[in-house]
């Protein structure tokens, strides 16, 4: 363990991407954290050529130890770029934030106590503060505290987001899950990765909410995000987003059999039957809508 790690208690892990100008408001709000006791992991993807905006940017943090810059010199994607931050952590817990994206002072520390009060947890949320032009929305975002694990695979399949990714994670269970790529010909795509790691951390605990509007995270929809989601509707994306739901279900009973939890799968295959074929009906009869308009 580096001497930086063994002197703080959280890795905030940044994957960023010719994006400079907008990292400097995620770094700020971190600066204004009630809590001091963590460290700032900065990976930056793409090669040289993209490098000199964050270079100044480094050169401003220079006399600031909590804050590492990695250089990745060549773009390794953004999913590796998400995983080689946490792969670089060594501290207790572990956060993801996007370079964009920004959260409230107190929401470090809220968080950080969530987790050291509820051994059983393996991550703890925040509100989800959205804003998309002038609108903002405060979300309750899904999370998961059932003590039981099968009742929270049952929520988790009934309805869910993502929004877990930008919570505060133990570092030893967060490291335990795991992506294999998508299938083609969804090979390049990563949107809806982060439901296969929440998969993986509801067999080793709970996901819990705090209801306290002091934590929030910020996800600022203003600009242009990293990655693509297909909104087409021609055959060939629907025939892409049908391969991408049998790809995801399939993971998930992967992920049943890599936890040992083989009496779960009878179940597993109902529910993911039944949820499947509920969002096939779903995108048929959006199709039938936009044809008679």
């Amino acid at each position: 363990m580096s001497d930086m790690s063994k002197n703080n208690l959280v890795t905030i892990g940044i994957p960023t991407y010719k994006r400079p100008e907008l990292i400097i408001n995620s770094l700020k709000s971190l600066e204004k954290q009630t809590t001091k006791n963590f460290q700032i992991f900065i990976s930056v993807n793409g090669d040289e050529r993209n490098n000199s905006g964050y270079e100044e940017i480094e050169h401003l943090y220079r006399n600031n130890n909590k804050v590492s810059f990695f250089y990745q010199n060549k773009n390794i994607g953004s999913i590796k770029n998400f995983l080689f931050l946490l792969s670089k952590c060594q501290t207790k817990y572990f956060m993801w934030l996007a370079d964009d994206d920004t959260i409230s002072p107190e929401c470090l520390e809220i968080l950080v106590d969530v987790l050291d009060k509820n051994k059983d947890a393996v991550t703890a949320v925040p509100y989800w503060e959205r804003i998309i032009d002038d609108k903002i929305d405060l979300i309750v975002p899904s999370h998961f505290h059932q003590d039981n694990i099968l009742s929270r695979i049952i929520k988790f399949c009934a309805k869910t987001d993502d929004v877990f990714f930008y919570g505060l994670h133990k570092t030893e269970n967060i490291k335990k899950c795991s992506f294999k790529d998508f299938w083609k010909p969804n090979k390049e795509l990563i949107s809806q990765w982060a439901y296969i790691y929440i998969f993986d951390l509801l067999f080793q605990g709970k996901i819990i909410f705090r209801f306290d509007e002091r934590a929030k995270w910020t996800n600022n929809h203003s600009s242009l995000k990293q990655y693509s989601i297909d909104r087409k509707s021609n055959l060939f994306s629907n025939f892409k987003k049908i391969i991408k739901e049998i790809n995801i279900n399939y993971q998930y009973i992967f992920k049943i059999i890599k936890w040992k939890k083989f009496h779960f799968l009878p179940i597993m295959f109902f529910l993911l039957t039944l949820f499947f074929f509920r969002k096939l009906f779903k995108l048929a009869k959006n199709k039938i809508f936009k044809k008679k308009k």
